[in-house]
């Protein structure tokens, strides 16, 4: 779960007018299938956590953007499509793949956005142990996420 969504919505309701951005914090799975792709086909931009909620996009109009609010990791040298390395260590990546199968199926532009560390009171499990996050490519999708509200303002600006 990303444990300063709040923050991250006090942001851009702070930093853009009701009229230029409107937000809608949603939970997929209590929609009905229809629900789902007619709430993904409205959106001009899609913010979620890598997992299997990243593959509404396929169905967002050309030229939208999805960001994808990672974990904290120290060894991030995921392919994206096409086989391009993207370098996470100093904040956002942006590129024209999916990480996921669709790839480049639509037309969309992809921002990556790295997680930090929390402050020591935050609860959750935030990082993994540098040998698991080597050997199991898939772990991080078992971490909480604790948005970097500079990188976050970064990619969505």
């Amino acid at each position: 779960s990303v444990v300063n969504l709040d923050d991250v919505v006090t942001w851009i309701s702070k930093s853009f007018s009701e009229d230029r951005v409107r937000v809608a914090v949603v939970e997929m799975e209590r929609f009905r299938i229809g629900e789902e792709v007619a709430l993904a086909s409205m959106a001009d931009m899609f913010v979620s956590v890598y997992g299997s909620a990243m593959w509404w996009p396929i169905f967002m109009q050309a030229n939208s953007c999805v960001m994808w609010l990672l974990p904290f990791l120290r060894h991030w040298n995921r392919l994206g499509g096409a086989h391009e390395l993207m370098d996470l260590s100093s904040g956002p990546a942006w590129t024209d793949h999916s990480l996921l199968e669709y790839s480049d199926l639509r037309d969309l532009q992809h921002v990556y956005v790295p997680g930090v560390l929390p402050p020591e009171n935050a609860s959750g499990a935030f990082q993994l142990d540098s040998h698991q996050e080597r050997v199991n490519h898939l772990a991080f999708q078992e971490l909480d996420i604790f948005v970097d509200l500079d990188h976050f303002a970064t990619a969505f600006n």
